[in-house]
């Protein structure tokens, strides 16, 4: 299967058939979804035709996080604190490594390790765990179910990644997502 172009097959034939502002075309995935998002980042058939990325509930594969094949892609993460499926926090011996306690033992990227990757990958500095907060941001203050954290923020009008641990375990909303 060649999941990407099968992909990109899609999005020819939407953009052909309806006004689509090219760019400003993002991947939103939930759980197996939210780790496809991360292909397409990263294979250079797809990487040039998106603008970022949306990863719900998913991380890559512990290995596999190389971050955007191209700079000016841009990442919100969102991952849930309590998530035993796609663990967001490292619960090896291993800070760049998280394990799936929920089934036998796939091994994901930590979130911390995946911002990281984003933020080099995009040609920023520091390791994307900048405070993503209203006196910088004019974001307003979120409670303490959400904690956000930042790469790319020299950038002042570029490129944004954006990673958000929530109270919450491994949940998909479809209802919101299409």
């Amino acid at each position: 299967w060649d999941s990407v172009g099968q992909t990109l097959a899609v999005l020819d034939e939407v953009e052909q058939d309806l006004c689509v502002d090219l760019d400003q075309i993002w991947a939103v995935g939930c759980s197996n979804g939210g780790m496809f998002t991360f292909e397409l980042a990263a294979d250079q058939r797809s990487a040039s035709r998106i603008a970022g990325i949306i990863p719900i509930v998913g991380l890559p594969h512990y290995g596999f996080s190389s971050g955007p094949e191209i700079e000016g892609i841009r990442m919100m993460g969102m991952w849930g604190v309590d998530d035993t499926v796609v663990p967001p926090i490292s619960n090896t011996d291993d800070p760049d490594k998280t394990l799936d306690t929920s089934s036998p033992g796939w091994l994901y990227t930590s979130s911390s390790k995946v911002m990281s990757d984003w933020t080099s990958g995009n040609g920023c500095n520091g390791m994307g765990q900048d405070p993503l907060d209203e006196e910088n941001w004019g974001i307003a203050s979120y409670d303490d179910s959400l904690t956000c954290t930042l790469g790319c923020g020299e950038q002042a009008d570029g490129v944004r990644v954006v990673g958000c641990i929530f109270e919450g375990g491994h949940v998909c909303h479809e209802n919101y997502i299409w």
